[in-house]
């Protein structure tokens, strides 16, 4: 028997299909979100407090920026970012403008400062206080000195007053001599006169020999130890300061200057030989007959 297709007949019960029961409540946990970041933004600073520092160093970079340096930082050198803490920028036109950027790494010093400016104040207040005592010290001396002068002048004068006064006092305390009407007249006291020394006369003669032209010349002394023997001096040439009671000096010519105990003598020109004695008094022509000792 072949297989008919299901017709649904009056006999069938329908199919009944009851609602779903609805899912039970559950209280959700409120998840909430962390809120994104706002983003930074540089805020303007209206109307900075521009130190005429900030101004000069923003004169000298236009286009750039200035910084404020913490004021407790004292220290030469290179400035530490941690010790910067904002910066402004400069326009074009050298002149610091509002746009300002706060340092997140700012970190303020100590109230006294850092212990490298602390140990350098301390040296320069050291210094002043001894260069105030050397002052004072020079002053206290130069007063001394000059004030002793004064006292000692006035010393002077009152031990001066104090004399003519006494003086004074005597005067008028003494009998007044009355002279005598007759006898022997008394002749003066004499007065006592100073003579003067006479000058020593020199035992010792100084002799210096200086050429004015080419010259022969042959010096000895009194024990005729030869101290110029028989040299030919050139023209501004001169001759060692000798020492002794007595010379004896023999010249080619007259073409020299004699320094005698410090004054020059001058000699008769004469283009022959000469001949002079020098004593510490006087110079002496030798005879024309006189050898020189010098070969």
């Amino acid at each position: 028997m072949e297989n008919e297709p299901w017709v649904p007949s009056e006999t069938d019960e329908p199919e009944v299909r009851l609602p779903a029961a609805p899912a039970p409540e559950v209280d959700e946990p409120e998840v909430r979100l962390p809120a994104a970041p706002a983003p930074e933004v540089d805020e303007p600073v209206v109307d900075p407090p521009f130190s005429d520092r900030l101004r000069a160093d923003a004169a000298k970079a236009p286009g750039g920026w200035v910084y404020e340096v913490d004021p407790t930082f004292t220290e030469t050198g290179p400035v530490p970012a941690e010790r910067i803490s904002r910066a402004w920028q400069v326009d074009s036109t050298g002149s610091p403008t509002s746009h300002c950027v706060v340092n997140p790494h700012y970190r303020p010093g100590p109230p006294g400062g850092s212990r490298r400016g602390r140990m350098q104040r301390r040296r320069l207040a050291a210094m002043s206080v001894l260069i105030l005592g050397a002052v004072a010290i020079a002053v206290l001396l130069v007063l001394l000195v000059f004030d002793k002068p004064r006292h000692r002048s006035a010393r002077s004068s009152a031990t001066a007053t104090t004399a003519a006064a006494a003086i004074r006092q005597q005067s008028a305390s003494a009998p007044v001599p009355t002279p005598a009407i007759s006898g022997p007249s008394r002749s003066p006291a004499p007065v006592a006169t100073h003579r003067r020394r006479p000058k020593s006369k020199p035992t010792d003669v100084r002799l210096g020999v200086t050429a004015t032209a080419p010259v022969w010349v042959c010096l000895e002394d009194q024990t005729a130890h030869r101290l110029i023997n028989g040299q030919i001096m050139a023209a501004g040439e001169a001759s060692h300061l000798y020492l002794g009671t007595a010379f004896r000096i023999f010249l080619g010519n007259s073409a020299v200057r004699l320094r005698i105990n410090g004054r020059e003598r001058a000699i008769p020109a004469s283009p022959n030989p000469v001949g002079y004695r020098v004593s510490p008094r006087r110079l002496t022509a030798l005879p024309a007959g006189s050898q020189p000792p010098c070969v």
